[in-house]
């Protein structure tokens, strides 16, 4: 993520987690979804967030995380 790695190893995991949890924010604050059913919106929500931070935790199968 934009070299990011160079500064330190941890630094892009922890840059793209607290960059998707901060555009999880930003939807519910704008509240641009209003018309999509209540599931479809928790499942738009909570989607991206938890897949990230499930990947970069290195506990999901498919990913294609390679931690020991």
């Amino acid at each position: 993520m934009f070299r990011t790695a160079d500064i330190h190893e941890v630094l892009p995991p922890i840059l793209a987690t607290l960059l998707v949890r901060v555009m999880a924010a930003v939807d519910v604050i704008s509240n641009a979804n209003a018309e999509v059913p209540a599931v479809a919106r928790i499942v738009f929500l909570l989607g991206a967030p938890v897949s990230v931070t499930c990947c970069r935790a290195g506990s999901c199968t498919g990913c294609g995380s390679t931690t020991t």
